[in-house]
């Protein structure tokens, strides 16, 4: 009877241990996927932010400047497959090589 005992204990223990591990191991996964959007959103933001501060920059002709932040906002949009922000940042860049007067640059862009 006391063998039986020890076998179950040991059983129960050997469960509980795989049970754990498998909640670990979940949890981790989880709290990757988290650091990823998390990731993914704060790259959103300063791709947003690099959009809007080059409309700022356009919109005060400063044209050069408001070339290089859709160039930086572009990289990013492209990182994280964010196609919406990609026509956006290309449309605009657009806007600033015409008013630069390099029409052919958008072209090779």
């Amino acid at each position: 009877m006391g063998c039986k005992k020890y076998i179950l204990l040991a059983l129960i223990t050997l469960s509980l241990t795989i049970c754990e591990s498998c909640g670990v191991n979940l949890q981790l996964r989880l709290l990757g996927s988290t650091a990823v959007a998390q990731t993914k959103n704060d790259r959103k933001a300063e791709a947003d932010r690099l959009l809007e501060q080059g409309n700022k920059q356009y919109r005060i002709s400063q044209f050069s400047q408001a070339l290089q932040s859709w160039k930086q906002s572009l990289t990013i949009y492209r990182e994280i497959g964010n196609r919406l922000g990609v026509a956006a940042s290309l449309g605009n860049l657009g806007l600033a090589y015409r008013n630069l007067g390099d029409y052919k640059k958008p072209l090779i862009t």
